[in-house]
């Protein structure tokens, strides 16, 4: 999109791109030169290069330009765009008339629309201006409370008619949610809505802003600070202006709705993203907010983030923090946006807890990195964290308010890996990579050794091809038996796994045996993503299974009549696997069996074990810490800090390295011939979850004390057998003298 206000064009942003017309599938497409851009503005489509010599040029260069990317990179890069793509549908609204009826023509400012042109797009908010105009409930005709002498809670019974008139009716839950809200703000306590995704925050949110409004007669200015991604979300629900766009386009929404002075502000709410309020932090910072809202609040989590640092310097009546997605797992993060609620109670230098304060910080962390299970004082702070938790934080899930979920069970499914597989993992542990670059390529190993180039041998028929997609994966043996089973049972399956080329084994897979399937990535165009859904929800689809990547779950895929979800590999942070599950998780539907395939003696289940554990602490502070349970029994060793630590790491790539290299090739494969399905499914720990608590249906802790175990004095070479090193040396130093012979005779 290039400007026309000036003589010398420039590029400003790039808002989407497409392939050239016969290109889209071609093997040999060179990514950049064959794409096209359509320039609006002039209603034509130019190739990149006609854009060579203009200003900006190199945005619109590392828009498309991605050479050497991965299949799972370029999935990322895919569905990254597809994001801006469905948050540019914003701009397609009308946000506020008063702009495309006063704004002037200024660089960066579209010229003056009439309102003959205007009305037929606009009518709505046309009106709706004029009635608010008309109205004058104007923020400074508020009357004013001191925070803690505000007007006495009384409780919400039924829907009242302000809720009524816009069609929307409150579930009882959700009804409660506003009224916890309102009592809140009657005692001059901020809070946080942490229900699970689902239950509406949204909607609850905005009833407690028109609660303040129609009854407490508080016409702000709210303050609302949601992600660009749900920004249509909350538009939906309600029509404020929008505060979004560029400098030029902000500056008019402060001119003509802000005023010349912020004690005669004239919008009632203000809905934004988070970007503007980092720019334009001084400017918002002037005004006192009624009531400072702020949706899905990662950036919050960390104190040093740019929009706390700008939050916290706001001057709000009340604030509420919308937390859409659990914590990862992080006490640190739970105290920041406790302190952002509430300065002058979480406070952070001292050590010392008066009876019946608050925890301070300093406690607080100590315990997250130095947790004693056999400690009364730390079993005894934990508890104290809990209870002052509940007084700022109303959590519901799924299995809580809406009786009519089904139940859903777990089971982790362990396997050896194959005699393929155990060659190439042993190969990269003797290889001196990386930590972090072993650990990718180990994690590949535990899935299948054909995702390496070369290791899938020559095979004569189809026959020999599905034996070795079979075989060589301890993971696909297992499948494959798991599958008939469900088949024959008459189930439907989703099975998730992090990698695109891992889905394209499968689906060849699952063509051999026959089973009818849609598989879908990132990689995946929109509409031909839409219509895979159609045919396997369709009524009498034949399809049996759906491949589906996590990161393209998100993406509006909604299946339905889904009686089985198999995890092929789990993603490093589960929470992205409980999202996805989500999906297939229905009210009214049937009970929901997940199984999740784990190699054993691998980094993978180490892997699993550790962020499985991290998730107990969420568990045990947000959910339901029984007071007459020891915390000793479900808290032991945890180590809070959201990301896996370099130790940590460490202890993951040792893990099961002995057993690797202590059992025979052949034995492997026998084991894997004669696999006991029954006994696996036996082994493995099944936990009910009712109604779809996804994040506590966790399962399988009998390992995790085995990885605790891990002693880092151990070193590599006490696990790696002296033959396999010594064979891995002989095989480096043949290659470098190849080497040096090919150099010379070059």
């Amino acid at each position: 999109m290039a400007s026309h206000h000036q003589e010398e064009a420039e590029i400003q942003a790039v808002l989407n791109h497409t392939r050239k017309e016969g290109r889209e599938n071609d093997p040999e497409d060179v990514w950049f030169d064959n794409t096209r851009f359509h320039i609006k503005w002039k209603n034509f489509f130019a190739p990149p290069q006609h854009r060579r010599n203009l200003r900006g040029y190199k945005i619109w260069q590392s828009r498309v330009n991605a050479p050497n990317l991965s299949q799972e990179d370029k999935e990322v890069l895919l569905l990254d765009k597809e994001r801006e793509k469905e948050d540019l549908k914003t701009f397609k609204t009308v946000v506020l008339w008063l702009i495309a009826k006063q704004r002037t023509q200024t660089k960066d400012v579209n010229p003056i629309a009439k309102e003959q042109n205007v009305n037929p797009i606009a009518k709505e908010q046309i009106e709706a201006y004029r009635t608010r105009e008309a109205e004058g409930r104007f923020p400074y005709k508020s009357p004013v409370y001191p925070r803690h002498a505000r007007p006495a809670f009384h409780k919400i019974t039924e829907d009242p008619d302000y809720i009524v008139q816009t069609g929307c009716e409150l579930k009882d839950f959700q009804l409660t949610g506003v009224n916890w809200l309102a009592y809140l703000w009657g005692k001059g306590e901020n809070g946080i809505l942490a229900d699970e995704r689902g239950l509406g925050k949204t909607v609850q949110s905005i009833a407690f802003i028109s609660f303040l409004f129609h009854e407490m007669h508080q016409y702000g200015p709210f303050l609302v600070i949601v992600p660009l991604s749900t920004i249509t979300a909350w538009q939906a629900q309600f029509s404020p202006p929008t505060y979004i766009g560029s400098a030029a386009a902000r500056e008019v929404i402060r001119m003509y709705e802000f005023g010349p002075s912020s004690k005669n502000i004239k919008m009632n709410v203000l809905l934004t993203t988070y970007e503007p309020v980092v720019r334009d932090a001084k400017e918002l910072g002037d005004i006192k907010w009624q009531v400072l809202a702020v949706d899905e609040t990662h950036s919050l989590k960390n104190s040093e983030s740019p929009l706390y640092e700008a939050l916290v310097s706001f001057n709000a009546s009340s604030k509420l923090l919308i937390l859409g997605s659990p914590l990862q797992n992080n006490v640190k993060e739970l105290l920041s946006l406790m302190h952002f609620l509430m300065p002058e109670k979480c406070k952070s230098p001292s050590n010392a807890v008066e009876k019946g304060g608050w925890l301070s910080v300093n406690v607080l962390v100590s315990l997250t990195d130095e947790f004693d299970s056999n400690d009364i004082d730390h079993e005894e702070k934990i508890r104290q964290l809990h209870e002052q938790i509940e007084s700022l934080m109303l959590r519901r899930l799924k299995r809580d308010v809406l009786k009519s979920l089904p139940a859903t069970s777990e089971r982790i499914l362990r396997v050896e890996m194959s005699a393929l597989q155990t060659h190439f993992y042993k190969n990269i542990l003797t290889k001196n990579f990386q930590a972090l670059v072993k650990t990718m390529e180990l994690k590949k190993v535990a899935n299948h050794p054909y995702l390496f180039d070369g290791a899938e041998p020559t095979a004569e028929n189809n026959e020999e091809i599905l034996k070795g997609l079979v075989t060589n994966s301890g993971k696909i043996v297992l499948l494959d038996k798991l599958l008939v089973r469900l088949k024959e049972g008459g189930h439907r399956v989703l099975i998730f796994s992090q990698m695109v080329r891992m889905l394209d084994i499968l689906s060849g897979y699952m063509s051999f045996r026959g089973y009818p399937h849609q598989r879908l990535d990132g990689t995946v165009a929109s509409d031909a993503r839409k219509t895979s859904v159609l045919h396997f929800n369709a009524l009498n689809s034949p399809d049996f299974a759906f491949l589906l990547s996590t990161r393209v779950a998100g993406f509006g895929i909604s299946l339905e009549r889904v009686h089985t979800v198999i995890i092929f590999d789990s993603d490093w942070s589960l929470q992205n696997d409980l999202q996805a599950m989500a999906r297939v998780h229905w009210i009214d539907q049937n009970p929901v069996d997940v199984y999740r395939i784990v190699s054993k003696d691998t980094m993978e289940e180490a892997v699993l074990d550790l962020v499985k554990n991290k998730m107990v602490v969420e568990y045990a502070i947000l959910h339901q810490m029984d007071t007459s349970q020891n915390l000793s029994s479900i808290i032991r060793d945890f180590r809070t800090n959201g990301n896996i630590s370099k130790a940590e790491l460490t202890a993951v790539l040792k893990y099961g390295t002995q057993k690797i290299f202590d059992k025979e090739d052949s034995q492997r494969n026998q084991n894997l011939d004669e696999l006991d399905l029954d006994a696996i499914l036996e082994y493995a720990k099944e936990t009910i979850a009712v109604g779809g608590d996804w994040g506590t249906s966790l399962g399988g802790e009998g390992s995790f004390a085995q990885f605790t175990a891990i002693s880092d004095v151990m070193n590599w070479k006490d696990i790696i057998p002296l033959n396999e090193n010594q064979q891995f040396e002989t095989d480096k130093d043949q290659r470098t003298v190849e080497e040096l012979a090919a150099e010379g005779s070059s």
